[in-house]
């Protein structure tokens, strides 16, 4: 069986994206991006604009070229060249001889939807398009030019994943491409108060959750196994409501990626992860003992949303939504005491005496959860809110002791980086004099 050219559209209206449910397989039942088979004698981008008025009663203007994927199993193989498109005009209209439903989608709604796996990366090829690039590994083996774009490392790592013929050769591309994706991120997306995935996307800004969720979609394009977990108590023994990204490798190791305190290789006390199967919170030394050890299941981090929600909601004393957002987030993710905490401030606002005291009464069978505080960490945004280099915030905050939990003498910060003691002191002079004037305005 020879191939199959095809071509397909990501139409924009203003900040919608026009997606179509798929009728027939492969991938039946999931969005994808309007498109179908080139036709004898017809160019891509006539294919492309033909299909989208086919499949949806919209007329576009190809923009540009995409990318070119593939999908690839026991009965299809389609090669499909994708194009960014205008929406010229056309009320939608699903043609459903040939598609289930045809509609236009924000960022937010799309990246929720079950997508078909060469939608979700032309979208993200998009939203990636304008994303520098940090320095590349030598051993990588790649050319730089000014041509090369995210999706493009991306593409070369998955190939050599799939050539390597050791286990310690997949485990080197792994510790690679997640070094090169945690500076990807870091190099474009700076710390803020962001949590909602569509938002950080645009705004480029993002708060732990924020960052963990970004790690979490990206991970695919760089043959990544990553997974989100909650971190119960850091570090340094501080009790904080934090999230970072799990590494799992082919040996049964773990690496922990922390976007918030600045480390690619962080060992937190105490976690909260699927371990063999189970949500359940454990000593990261104890790892070593489990069979499997996984990032947090959706629902999880659904219900963590519906927590932040909450408190915005407590917040703005509207109570029933706060409610209404902590019970939800209590079906998600039982373990979770902070919701009950919470949710038990909101009763007891309410009057509601006998209700709050069951839910403290749930609070403090975990009291860590419910002490936990971000005290001792929010104010690291300040970092990248005064301009700080991340060289130089990786020497101050290996100096302050966020990287291993205990703060590193100025002879070790600079053994362990090759450079002169008096330059880490006045670097760490530096950036306290910043913080300084941060705080004084």
């Amino acid at each position: 069986m020879r191939p199959v050219p095809s071509a397909s559209a990501l139409v924009t209206r203003d900040d919608e994206f026009l997606l179509v449910k798929r009728k027939y397989e492969p991938s039946v039942g999931k969005w994808s991006l309007p498109g179908g088979i080139v036709e004898y004698g017809e160019y891509l981008e006539t294919c492309a604009a033909r299909e989208v008025n086919e499949e949806t009663n919209v007329n576009i203007k190809i923009k540009n070229w995409l990318g070119n994927y593939e999908y690839i199993s026991k009965d299809f193989h389609y090669v499909i060249i994708s194009y960014e498109a205008d929406h010229i005009d056309g009320d939608v209209e699903p043609n459903y001889e040939e598609v289930l439903d045809a509609r236009w989608f924000k960022l937010k709604e799309a990246l929720n939807l079950p997508l078909t796996g060469t939608t979700r990366d032309a979208i993200l090829d998009k939203l990636l398009a304008d994303w520098s690039l940090p320095e590349l590994p030598e051993k990588l083996g790649i050319k730089v030019n000014s041509f090369l774009r995210a999706r493009d490392v991306g593409r070369f790592i998955k190939s050599r994943l799939k050539e390597a013929k050791t286990e310690d050769e997949v485990i080197e591309l792994n510790l690679m491409a997640s070094d090169f994706l945690y500076d990807l991120v870091r190099k474009n997306v700076k710390r803020g108060r962001i949590f909602e995935l569509s938002e950080v996307l645009t705004t480029k800004h993002a708060d732990c959750l924020g960052y963990v969720k970004l790690f979490d979609l990206l991970a695919p394009k760089f043959g990544l196994d990553l997974g989100i977990v909650e971190v119960i108590v850091d570090n340094a023994g501080r009790r904080v409501p934090h999230y970072v990204n799990l590494l799992s490798l082919p040996n049964k190791e773990y690496r922990f990626l922390d976007a918030w305190y600045g480390s690619k290789n962080i060992f937190h006390k105490r976690i909260g992860a699927l371990v063999d199967e189970k949500v359940k919170d454990v000593n990261t030394e104890e790892l070593s003992e489990a069979n499997d050890v996984r990032g947090l299941p959706k629902h999880c981090i659904d219900a963590i949303d519906f927590y932040i929600l909450g408190n915005g909601h407590l917040e703005r004393d509207e109570l029933d939504k706060a409610i209404e957002c902590y019970t939800e987030a209590i079906k998600l993710h039982p373990n979770n005491t902070r919701a009950f905490f919470n949710r038990a401030i909101a009763y007891e606002r309410k009057g509601e005496k006998n209700k709050a005291d069951l839910d403290y009464k749930q609070a403090f069978k975990d009291e860590t959860r419910v002490q936990a505080s971000i005290e001792g960490i929010e104010w690291l945004i300040d970092l990248d809110e005064k301009g700080v280099s991340e060289k130089d915030q990786t020497i101050y905050l290996l100096h302050k002791g966020y990287h291993t939990g205990k703060e590193e003498p100025l002879e070790c910060v600079a053994k362990l980086y090759g450079i002169s003691k008096v330059y880490v002191k006045q670097k760490i002079d530096e950036i306290e004099k910043k913080l300084l004037q941060h705080v004084v305005k």
